[in-house]
């Protein structure tokens, strides 16, 4: 089951039939225009049984639809439903910073890029 984040609105999810395990994950928040554009989850595949990710290889998801923060459950735009483990953290960051995700970077890479940037 998963639930919309805004409110207390639950709703069931019985579509799809795609779950990956991810570890060590990010729930990503671009903003743009002082405004929340979009939510995804970066994270290592634990386990896939859908078979499109290897284990330890790292997944940038489509835009978050439904989620249960409490439980660490999201379902994406595209449907595939993933169950987080350990603790997440929550980022923010702008479009530029969404597209180096999407290129396959980490969000550390990021940030060590910043940093190393800001330094010189």
């Amino acid at each position: 089951m998963a639930k919309k984040e805004e409110g207390t609105a639950e709703l069931e999810y019985e579509g799809g039939t795609m779950k990956t395990l991810l570890k060590d994950w990010y729930l990503v928040s671009t903003v743009g225009n002082e405004r929340v554009l979009s939510k995804n989850l970066w994270g290592v595949a634990e386990s896939d049984t859908s078979g499109r990710y290897y284990s330890t290889g790292y997944i940038f998801s489509s835009k978050i639809r439904l989620s249960n923060i409490e439980e660490s459950i999201f379902v994406t735009k595209n449907g595939t439903l993933y169950r987080c483990v350990g603790e997440g953290k929550k980022i923010s960051i702008d479009l530029d910073q969404f597209l180096w995700l999407r290129a396959g970077n980490s969000p550390m890479d990021l940030f060590f890029i910043e940093f190393n940037c800001s330094s010189s």
